[in-house]
This record gives structure tokens, C-alpha cells and sequence, in this order.
């Protein structure tokens, strides 16, 4: 009768559900009896599932201060409270350059490795990164903290100047040896005995 009220439950099917982070409008008209078709009223019952962002990730290496090689490996992991996938940004930063690399898909909690190809070298020196990670439904985390690492070349291989290959030298020769650091770094040597001890006749 007008002016009555009565309290209407909604179960949304499965092909009306909402994802996280999205919202659905559903329109519901109230009709009085049928002896009155023009006298109706209408409520819109709006339905919002909330989408919870990735924590910030953990950077498990490199360490902070770290030296490292010029295609370094990465590894980071990060949780998701609603148990999401997750893939991770990692940008990394020397003076006024910098660049974004990308860490696909992992399970939540699960470590991920980022490992630099050969042709992706990265310049010798120092380098800060920090990383963020972002879930199925494009939720972000906060970027982590940076931390710092450093590149180095490891020396070419060590040149033998003196003595002569199968040359007869004293108990005690002296060696000269000379190598290339690509750096520029200052090089020190460490010499290894090779062969046994022979006395004569061998």
C-alpha cells in the first residue's frame, strides 16, 4: 500500500560479480500493484571490492655496497595480501641516468631473479636501485629504499714477460708479469706452483 516499505535482498549471479578494484551499478525498480502502472520508485545499489596493494618488496642482493660484476643478478620478493601474483619494477640509477627494468610474474612471497644478459652490461662505478611491485590488477607498493652497489672489471689475463717458456732458470728466478685492468684499477699478482719437486735424474 503507498507509503508501506519493505526490505529487498540482492544476490549478484556469478556473471554480475565485481572485481577488485572495479565497481557495479545495479538498478532496482519497486512497482506498486497493478491497478496503479505509473507510480514507482528506484534505488541504485553500488558494490565496490577493494583491491590491497603489494607490501613493498624485499631486495635480497646485491647487498648494500656490494661489488659486483657488469651483468649483475638481482633478487627481490614481495608479498601480496590478497595472494595476487606479483611482478616487480627495479630501477637503476648512475649520476643523471637511469633505467627501468622489468621482473615478470611470481607467485606472492616467492623470490624472483632479474639476471642482466651480456648485452645489457652496465658501466663500472657506482650504482643505486631501489624496486616496487605491482600486482594482477596493477595495484602498486610504495618504491623500497635505495641502496647502493658498485661495478668492476675484473682484470684481463696476466701476461708472463720473464723467463722464457722451458727456459733454465736458478732456484730462485725472478718473474715479470704485467696485466690490463679495464678500469683503470691498480693490479696485484699471486703466483701458483705448478708441477712436484724434482731431483736430478728425474
Amino acid at each position: 500500500s503507498p507509503g508501506a516499505s519493505e526490505t529487498l535482498t540482492l544476490q549478484m549471479t556469478p556473471a554480475a560479480s565485481v572485481a577488485r578494484g572495479s565497481s557495479k551499478s545495479v538498478v532496482v525498480r519497486a512497482y506498486l500493484d497493478g491497478s496503479d502502472t505509473t507510480a514507482r520508485d528506484a534505488v541504485q545499489a553500488i558494490t565496490r571490492v577493494e583491491n590491497r596493494v603489494p607490501a613493498v618488496p624485499e631486495m635480497v642482493s646485491p647487498a648494500a655496497g656490494a661489488i659486483v660484476s657488469p651483468t649483475p643478478t638481482f633478487k627481490v620478493k614481495s608479498t601480496d595480501p590478497d595472494a595476487d601474483k606479483v611482478k616487480f619494477l627495479v630501477e637503476l640509477k648512475q649520476g643523471e641516468s637511469s633505467e627501468t627494468l622489468s621482473v615478470g610474474e611470481t607467485a606472492s612471497g616467492q623470490e624472483a631473479t632479474l639476471a642482466l644478459p651480456a648485452e645489457r652490461t652496465l658501466r663500472s662505478g657506482q650504482w643505486q636501485w631501489r624496486v616496487k611491485a605491482i600486482d594482477a590488477v596493477s595495484g602498486e607498493s610504495d618504491w623500497s629504499e635505495s641502496r647502493s652497489f658498485t661495478v668492476n672489471r675484473r682484470p684481463v689475463a696476466v701476461q708472463l714477460l720473464t723467463p722464457a717458456d722451458k727456459s733454465v732458470v736458478s732456484p730462485a728466478p725472478e718473474l715479470a708479469m704485467k696485466a690490463t685492468d679495464p678500469d683503470g684499477d691498480r693490479v696485484r699478482s699471486e703466483e701458483r706452483r705448478v708441477g712436484k719437486e724434482c731431483r736430478m735424474p728425474c
